[in-house]
C-alpha cells in the first residue's frame, strides 16, 4: 500500500487536491500493473503557485546538476555557467508555466515527488475535462516508477550536460512517450467504457487550447516529440512484450538512438 499525499500550497485548491488524491489511489495500482513496475513507497503532489513552482523546480535541478557534476574537474566554461543556472532555470520556468505539465523531480533525499499549478490546468483547460485530467495526472505517477526502477540508469533524465536538457533528446522523449503510452490504457479504466467517447468530446478545446499554448512557447516540439516516443513504445511493447521493453530502464545501452525512434524494428533487434 502507498502512502498518498497531495499537498494544497497554494491555499486555494483544496477541493481540486482532494480530486487528485482520490484519482492517484484509484491510478496507482492500474499503473503498477499495465507497466510493470513498482511505484515508490510515498507518493507526493505539491500544488503550488507558479512562482513558487519556479523557484522549487529551479532548485531541484540546479541540486541535481550538482549531483550529476560532483567529483570531477569542471571546465572553466562550466565553472562559469554553472552557478547560473538557478537564475536562468527560474526565468525559463516562469516563463513557459502555463503550458507545463505537472514536473516530477527528486528531493534532498532522492525521493521522487511532482510538482503542479493549478493555474496551468485552468489555463489549459483540463478542469473541464475530467479524462484530459486523468491522463494528466497519471503520467506523473509513470515517470515515478520509471524512477523507482531505474535508480539512476536512465530516470530521471539527466540535467547536465545542456545537451540533456533538449526536448528531443531520446531519454527524455523515451520517459514522456512511456508515460503517455501507460496513462491512455488507465484512464479508460479509471473512467469507464465510455472513456473514449467522453474524450472526443472534450478533445477540440482541450487539444486546441493546449497546442496553441504550446506553439507559443516552444513552437510545438513537446507536443511533436512525446507523440512519436508514445508511438514508439506501442509498436515496440506490442513487438516485446511489458517484460523486455523494461530492460531499458537498467540499461542506457538500450535507449533507443534518434533513428530508431522512427524505426522501431531496430529498436526492438537490439532488446535482450
Amino acid at each position: 500500500m502507498n502512502a498518498i499525499n497531495v499537498l494544497d500550497e497554494t491555499g486555494n485548491d483544496t477541493r481540486l487536491a482532494e480530486q487528485i488524491h482520490t484519482m492517484i489511489a484509484e491510478a496507482a495500482p492500474l499503473v503498477e500493473k499495465i507497466a510493470e513496475l513498482s511505484l515508490p513507497p510515498t507518493i507526493t503532489y505539491r500544488l503550488m503557485s507558479p512562482e513558487a513552482w519556479a523557484q522549487e523546480l529551479s532548485t531541484c535541478f540546479y541540486r541535481q546538476v550538482l549531483r550529476e557534476t560532483s567529483g570531477r574537474a569542471l571546465t572553466s566554461w562550466e565553472q562559469r555557467v554553472i552557478p547560473r543556472l538557478p537564475h536562468g532555470f527560474r526565468r525559463a520556468f516562469l516563463y513557459a508555466w502555463v503550458t507545463e505539465d505537472a514536473q516530477v523531480v527528486t528531493n534532498r533525499l532522492l525521493q521522487p515527488e511532482v510538482l503542479l499549478v493549478p493555474a496551468a490546468l485552468r489555463h489549459q483547460g483540463l478542469l473541464g475535462a475530467p479524462d484530459a485530467l486523468c491522463e494528466k495526472m497519471v503520467r506523473p505517477l509513470v515517470l515515478m516508477a520509471q524512477i523507482a526502477a531505474s535508480q539512476g540508469a536512465v530516470a530521471p533524465a539527466r540535467q547536465w550536460p545542456i545537451s540533456a536538457q533538449v526536448p528531443g533528446h531520446p531519454v527524455r522523449r523515451l520517459l514522456e512517450g512511456h508515460a503517455i503510452w501507460v496513462s491512455r490504457q488507465v484512464a479508460p479504466l479509471m473512467l469507464g467504457s465510455s472513456s473514449e467517447e467522453r474524450r472526443r468530446l472534450h478533445r477540440s478545446r482541450f487539444f486546441w487550447r493546449r497546442h496553441i499554448l504550446n506553439l507559443v512557447v516552444s513552437q510545438g516540439r513537446d507536443l511533436r516529440y512525446r507523440k512519436q516516443g508514445a508511438w514508439l513504445v506501442e509498436q515496440v511493447v506490442s513487438g516485446c512484450g511489458v517484460e523486455r521493453f523494461n530492460e531499458v530502464w537498467t540499461d542506457p545501452r538500450l535507449v533507443p538512438t534518434f533513428r530508431e525512434f522512427t524505426r522501431p524494428h531496430e529498436w526492438l533487434q537490439r532488446l535482450p
